[in-house]
């Protein structure tokens, strides 16, 4: 989960406290877009994705010195890998 706010990109999912790092998005050779370094979680189940959002959304909504709302882009990269389970022996 990633915003871009004012040209820059922030991992919203790294621990508080956490160095920021400085991303970027990247285009592969294959014209796959990447952000290298953006961290990456396995959850579980559903109870674990929203936990995540959660702490995505963790932060408080920044203003500006007009003290009007700010406009940021949130990007939340989802991959799913799909398995084919064997029938239950009945």
């Amino acid at each position: 989960m990633a915003e871009i706010y004012n040209e820059t990109l922030r991992d919203l999912l790294v621990p508080s406290g956490s160095p920021a790092k400085v991303l970027d998005v990247r285009e592969d050779a294959d014209g796959t877009v990447a952000v290298p370094g953006l961290s990456e979680h396995e959850p579980k189940n559903a109870a674990e994705v929203l936990d995540l959002l959660a702490q995505g959304n963790r932060y408080d909504i920044r203003q500006d010195k007009k003290n009007k709302k700010r406009k940021a882009h949130l990007y939340l990269f989802i991959y799913l890998l799909a398995t084919e389970q064997s029938p239950q022996p009945t």
